[in-house]
């Protein structure tokens, strides 16, 4: 598949040696002569009215030095196609791997965050235990300071006696 559909809208004209094509902005083609009469030269482009349509219109000529934007209704389909499937292929494997990037993270952050939830559970419960530690540890020595209390009053209680035993014997002794 080629060229083989370009021609003059106008007069039917196909494309041969010499013979320069237009394209109008209202979507024609049209070849050097049916343009010759229609146009006034300004340059590459031409304006003037468009003999298929009758409208009001500019020309550009087809050569190589044609916009991207308009050379690319001449090109052949299947090369168009191809190129397209090529640029939509490029864009579904960089999109893909992207999301496979953020997957990646997303999963390490997950694996980061729940072995430092399992880290400070730990902390925790280390924390825990040692403050049942401390409490029972406050309630022995509760007992013991409490022990030793009962045993000094026992002790003072006994001297008391004691010291009174010896003052008593002592009142007697001449």
């Amino acid at each position: 598949m080629g060229n083989d559909w370009i021609h003059c809208n106008a007069c039917g004209r196909q494309p041969a040696q010499g013979v320069v094509f237009f394209f109008s902005n209202c979507g024609h083609l049209v070849c050097h002569k049916c343009t010759a009469n229609a146009v006034s030269a300004e340059g590459k482009n031409h304006s003037g009215t468009c003999p298929v349509c009758e409208k009001k219109c500019s020309f550009v000529e087809i050569n190589r030095n044609l916009r991207p934007d308009l050379q690319v209704l001449f090109r052949n389909p299947k090369d168009l196609a191809t190129q397209y499937m090529k640029t939509l292929s490029q864009v579904l494997e960089f999109q893909a791997s992207n999301r496979t990037r953020l997957a990646t993270l997303a999963s390490e952050r997950e694996k980061k965050a729940v072995k430092f939830a399992h880290l400070a559970r730990d902390e925790i419960k280390r924390r825990i235990d040692l403050e049942n530690k401390a409490v029972k540890e406050h309630m022995r020595l509760k007992c013991e300071l409490d022990m030793e209390r009962l045993r000094c009053r026992d002790l003072e209680a006994k001297f008391v006696f004691t010291f009174f035993d010896i003052l008593t014997m002592l009142r007697y002794v001449p």
